[in-house]
């Protein structure tokens, strides 16, 4: 998958309205989660009109499946979700008191072993043990993220939004059918979340 392609596709057909970013983070911190090639270590960059598609690029570049490499502040970079798959303590750890987790599983769900990405990751990285154990380890780093949603912690407030059932969607490939149900699945939880939050 061609990510550069895809990311003058959107900007010349659908750009981000960056004025309209900037006055939804005024006063508040925004940062996208990437991963360090080198050293499996967690990035928060932070975005800028300038950077603010390459930063995408970055966290949504994935290991055989997105063509190149993503470099940003002389990093090389890939999906954040592989060092810090649900940075809600991050986020505290930056000062929130109340955290908003998207998720595309549904409430609980956990990774039940290593996925075949995973796998072949690890042994593609085998000559680089930190990126090697971080691939190897991806399921439990992420079940670890979950349990973390769920503890009882002082003065801090975690909401989840998560569909009820698997979605249809996967990371190699989706019909236009299920995109679209998939689509509409969040967009009814995001009204749900919305409705019962403000009353």
């Amino acid at each position: 998958m061609n990510l550069k392609y895809l990311t003058n596709y959107v900007i010349k057909t659908n750009p981000l309205d960056f004025i309209q970013i900037q006055k939804t983070i005024k006063n508040k911190q925004f940062y996208v989660v990437a991963t360090n090639t080198d050293n499996g270590e967690a990035v928060y960059l932070i975005p800028t009109k300038q950077n603010i598609y390459k930063c995408l690029r970055a966290t949504s570049s994935l290991p055989f499946f997105t063509k190149g490499v993503c470099r940003i502040n002389g990093l090389n970079l890939m999906d954040g979700a592989w060092s810090d798959p649900l940075p809600a303590k991050s986020a505290i750890d930056f000062g929130a008191h109340k955290v908003i987790v998207i998720r595309p599983h549904p409430l609980g769900y956990k990774f039940d072993g290593l996925n075949y990405l995973g796998l072949l990751a690890g042994y593609w990285w085998q000559n680089q043990p930190k990126i090697s154990d971080m691939f190897f380890k991806e399921y439990d780093n992420y079940n670890k993220s979950v349990d973390f949603l769920v503890k009882n912690k002082s003065g801090i407030e975690i909401s989840q939004i998560c569909p009820d059932n698997i979605l249809k969607s996967t990371v190699l490939g989706t019909g236009h059918r299920d995109l679209l149900e998939d689509y509409h699945t969040g967009l009814e939880k995001r009204m749900d979340f919305l409705n019962n939050y403000s009353s």
